[in-house]
């Protein structure tokens, strides 16, 4: 498959976009509560905070570069933290 029609790659459509951006908010929400739990409250905080940008997207319809610097911002904790 050439990298143009790949479903990564192709431009998202308003309805899929939603979809997908309801996706990332209700798994931000588990790692959010997960996080802090189980006493990762820094993973925690990236995860609400990337909830928050994707419901902030979904409810003014725009402002993907948020959710993008937040998902970015959880990765980067994720792999700072020890899983020891």
């Amino acid at each position: 498959m050439p990298p143009s029609s790949s479903p990564i790659v192709r431009p998202w459509t308003t309805g899929s976009l939603r979809v997908v951006l309801q996706r990332v908010k209700d798994i931000a929400h588990g790692l959010a509560g997960s996080g802090g739990v189980f006493g990762f409250d820094l993973l925690s905080d990236k995860a609400a905070k990337l909830e928050d940008a994707a419901a902030a997207c979904l409810m003014e319809g725009g402002g993907v570069d948020a959710v993008k610097l937040a998902i970015s911002a959880l990765l980067l904790e994720i792999d700072a933290t020890p899983l020891d």
